[in-house]
Formats: C-alpha cells, sequence, structure tokens
C-alpha cells in the first residue's frame, strides 16, 4: 500500500506535467493509509452492483486522506501502519497527534513524503533532523527550543506548512500554557 501510494503521485507529476502543456486543469490528491481489520460488503441486484470496505480501519484512512490538505501533505500515514514499515526505507516524519472520533487514545500520525515532487522532498530530507527534533521538544513542552529548531526548518524550506504550524503552536502555547494534563494531541481545528 505505502509503494502504491508513493507510486500514484509519481504517476500524478507525471499526468500534471502533461496536463501543463494543453487545457486540462491539473490535480491534487491525497492519501491516507491505515491498517486493520475491514469488510468487504457487496450490494445491488442483476443490473447494478456496487462494493465498498467497511469498518473502523476504512474510516480512519478516510480521514487521513481528508487531513492531507490541512496538514500540506500527500501522504499521511497512521503510526499503526509507521510501525510495521522498515524506518530506513521510507522518508517519513512525524505530523502531529490526533484526537480521533471513535478512538480512546490520541494518535500520532506521519508524513510520508517519497512520492513528493524535487525539491520539496530534498528539502524535508535536508531538515529532518532538526524537525524531528523540534517535534519532540514541541511535546515535552519546550516550545521556545521547539519554535527555534521550527525556525531553522522555516529559513531553510520558507513554505514547509507543517514547520510553519508548529511555530505557530509554539507561539500560542507560549502565551496560552495548556492544562499540566495536556498531551500533546489537538483536535482539528487548531490555532
Amino acid at each position: 500500500a505505502v509503494q502504491a501510494a508513493i507510486g500514484m503521485q509519481t504517476h500524478l507529476r507525471a499526468y500534471i506535467a502533461e496536463c501543463a502543456t494543453g487545457e486540462l486543469e491539473p490535480v491534487r490528491t491525497g492519501i491516507g493509509l491505515h491498517i486493520g481489520p475491514v469488510m468487504l460488503g457487496t450490494l445491488g441486484n442483476e443490473n447494478r452492483m456496487d462494493s465498498m470496505v467497511i469498518g473502523q480501519a476504512a474510516n480512519l484512512a478516510v480521514r487521513l486522506e481528508g487531513l492531507t490538505k490541512a496538514y500540506g501533505c500527500r501522504i499521511i500515514l497512521s503510526d499503526d501502519l509507521f510501525r510495521l514499515l522498515e524506518p530506513e526505507r521510507f522518508l517519513c516524519r512525524p505530523l502531529d497527534r490526533i484526537i480521533v472520533q471513535g478512538r480512546p487514545q490520541p494518535m500520532l500520525i506521519h508524513d510520508l513524503f517519497d512520492g513528493d515532487p524535487e525539491p520539496e522532498r530534498a528539502d524535508k530530507q535536508a531538515l529532518l533532523t532538526v524537525y524531528r527534533q523540534g517535534f519532540e521538544l514541541f511535546h515535552r513542552r519546550h516550545w521556545r527550543e521547539s519554535r527555534e529548531a521550527f525556525q531553522t526548518c522555516l529559513k531553510g524550506v520558507p513554505d514547509d506548512h507543517m514547520s510553519q504550524m508548529y511555530w505557530e503552536r509554539c507561539g500560542y502555547l507560549m502565551e496560552h500554557p495548556p492544562a499540566d494534563d495536556w498531551d500533546g494531541s489537538c483536535a482539528m481545528p487548531y490555532p
């Protein structure tokens, strides 16, 4: 599934390049990936049949796909899936700890950026260590140091949506500290 998502993004870039030479509108798509049990359901009659995958895992994948626009990324992985991958094989960075309807605990999600176009992929990869450091500092409530790390990321890549978002969150939390039981998670929308 991860390889397929990367391949889809790669082929989409080729299609977009083709659209640029003609009258077709370029498209952009987000992909959400999660792992878990699902069921295949088929409804209909002799004239029309419709099949769909149902279950909590499918619902969560759809929610993750919907978050790609909000987080400014192309492929979002659930932590359940991320933990099954070989970490050195794919380019991933943590995105957020989110509260998902139907799950009792906050969930970590990841940006899989192997399918991103160049130079965006190279930029994210070059700043990956600093970005991860900022992410860890954020969740340990060291917002000033975290903000400095994300500022460094923004100097390297001024239009990185996630670094900008965390830079702003750090500023907000420095002025409005959360309760002592804050676990670093958020529900959309978040400042």
